[in-house]
Parts: structure tokens; C-alpha cells; sequence
């Protein structure tokens, strides 16, 4: 078990020292897509930006709806599990 602790006190430190936040990877992200949309696509600087923007609310419109579908789907699941006992009967406690 101390040699479980001691590893995971290595990745820990390393992942602290060397891995980025999620804020500066998505920054870094969203800049190297800007340039490639400036670059590549050979858009201008505003309408890269609009595009940017548009499409985040987008992603979050269909996120939104995939929440509710999975929430919709594991609902009457779960009702039947928790009425019938199953939930504690398949744990086994």
C-alpha cells in the first residue's frame, strides 16, 4: 500500500509542475483557433469571432438536449429498480 501512496504522490507532483490549468489550455485553444481561422480559412477577424461565439451556444443548445434525453432515459429505470427492491437486492447489501 506505501508503494501505491508513493506513486501516487509522483504523478501528483509531476502532474502539478508540468500539466496546465483547463483555463490555459482552453485559452491556448481558442487562440490557435483564431489564427487558423484567420490563416487557414482565410476569414476575416470578426466574422472568426461571431463564428467562435455562435457555435459555443450551439454546443450548449445540444448538450442541454442530450442532458435531458440521458435524464429522460435513466429515469424510469431507476423508478422500477428502486420499487421492486432491485437496487439494494443487485448491491447486496
Amino acid at each position: 500500500m506505501e508503494t501505491l501512496v508513493r506513486i501516487a504522490d509522483a504523478l501528483g507532483r509531476f502532474s502539478a509542475r508540468y500539466v496546465p490549468s483547463a483555463f490555459a489550455i482552453a485559452v491556448l485553444l481558442t487562440l490557435l483557433a483564431f489564427g487558423l481561422g484567420l490563416t487557414r480559412a482565410g476569414a476575416a477577424p470578426m466574422d472568426v469571432v461571431k463564428g467562435w461565439g455562435g457555435g459555443f451556444w450551439e454546443l450548449l443548445s445540444f448538450s442541454m438536449r442530450m442532458a435531458a434525453r440521458d435524464v429522460q432515459r435513466l429515469s424510469p429505470g431507476a423508478r422500477r429498480a428502486a420499487r421492486s427492491g432491485a437496487a439494494h437486492g443487485a448491491l447486496g447489501s
